[in-house]
């Protein structure tokens, strides 16, 4: 049958899974349906629970210093999803203390809800690992940071899952106490039951 295989009476070729002319596996584009499949769940679970964690801060009432601190927490979570909408968002931040806080809520809650309707893309992703890596800087050995810029690396290039340089992360940062970091939404947008493997 020349390079294609046979699986269940089914060509590799007819299920999307084939040979190329290297001999090398591509692959099936079932497994990449299931992946991107897996992104859209946990976009919009993302999505979902940024929304509750505004709908408290505005239970609790909108302050500036309320904001600010919502704004520092959710910086990273923000960056990978609309690098843009941060920008408008920090410069609303900026100017919340001295106009109507109510109008500046409202405002802040549209684009940052527009910002999370945004899809992350994995090099956004890269870029926000990146960014966040630098913070290991005169902190973390070199080894350590080496080992953390590997994992992003192979993220990068699809040998690994985000979660493995974001947990690596999150070790470093309780390990060295780096609380900014720790706090970002980014690490934990959601329950992490709600997504099955």
């Amino acid at each position: 049958m020349n390079d294609l295989q046979i699986l269940g009476g089914v060509s590799s070729h007819e299920r999307g899974s084939r040979f190329d002319g290297d001999g090398q596996h591509c692959p099936d584009p079932f497994a990449r349906r299931n992946d991107h499949q897996r992104r859209l769940h946990e976009s919009l679970l993302e999505e979902v629970f940024a929304a509750a964690r505004w709908r408290q801060l505005e239970c609790e009432g909108v302050t500036p210093d309320r904001l600010v601190a919502f704004h520092s927490n959710h910086k990273y979570q923000l960056m990978a999803h609309s690098p843009h909408q941060l920008t408008v968002l920090g410069r609303l931040v900026a100017r919340c203390g001295v106009g109507d806080v109510v109008a500046t809520g409202h405002a802040y809650r549209d684009s940052f809800m527009a910002a999370m309707r945004c899809r992350a893309t994995p090099g956004m992703h890269v870029n926000v690992l990146q960014h966040m890596a630098g913070y290991l800087r005169g902190a973390a050995s070199v080894g350590a940071r080496r080992q953390v810029n590997e994992a992003i690396a192979d993220y990068r290039h699809g040998i690994t899952p985000r979660s493995v340089p974001v947990a690596l992360l999150r070790h470093h940062l309780r390990e060295h106490d780096i609380s900014y970091l720790a706090r970002q939404s980014y690490f934990y947008p959601f329950p992490k039951d709600l997504v099955r493997s």
